[in-house]
């Protein structure tokens, strides 16, 4: 049987729309407290308001965006929210799907975390050592607002690279 050189994950239009507007919610639920008579609190409710309002266009904008987020491929494992280019598969030394708060996630660990993530966003670069103190993968994927399932992400892998996947 032959598989695609390249499997694509995008936005999902319908789970961003939804994503979009659970965060307008909570932006109204926030906004609330400018109804109390205390300036901290509407401030605060101000303040809560605007950021899940800004966060949920974010969100929103995201679903008619057409660019491949996730690309799985001969060359390696491109998620354009982590870098630009594509984690080469040979700095991989295992993907695993994990949990954390109830949340499922891909996850990555590198032989050299470092140098894996050399050409990794700032952010991301950050919190890699913070999420091994944590016991988690170096890098986490999630597939939360993307048209597939962490299961599709890792049947992706697999047909390119199986040694790298670990199944419970």
């Amino acid at each position: 049987m032959a598989f695609p050189a390249e499997v694509h994950f995008y936005w999902d239009r319908r789970r961003t729309r939804r994503g979009a507007a659970l965060l307008i919610a909570i932006a109204a639920a926030g906004s609330s407290l400018m109804l109390i008579d205390d300036v901290d609190a509407k401030v605060l409710g101000l303040a809560w308001g605007i950021a899940f309002a800004a966060l949920a266009g974010v969100v929103y904008s995201r679903g008619s965006k057409r660019q491949p987020i996730v690309t799985i491929s001969t060359r390696g494992i491109l998620d354009r929210r982590i870098s630009a280019e594509p984690i080469q598969w040979d700095s991989v030394a295992r993907i695993v799907a994990f949990e954390a708060e109830n949340v499922p996630f891909v996850g990555i660990d590198f032989h050299d975390a470092k140098a894996a993530l050399g050409t990794a966003k700032p952010l991301v670069r950050m919190i890699a050592p913070m999420h091994r103190l944590l016991g988690f993968p170096a890098v986490s994927i999630n597939t939360s607002l993307l048209d597939a399932s962490d299961e599709d992400l890792i049947r992706a892998v697999e047909t390119i690279r199986p040694a790298l996947v670990q199944r419970h």
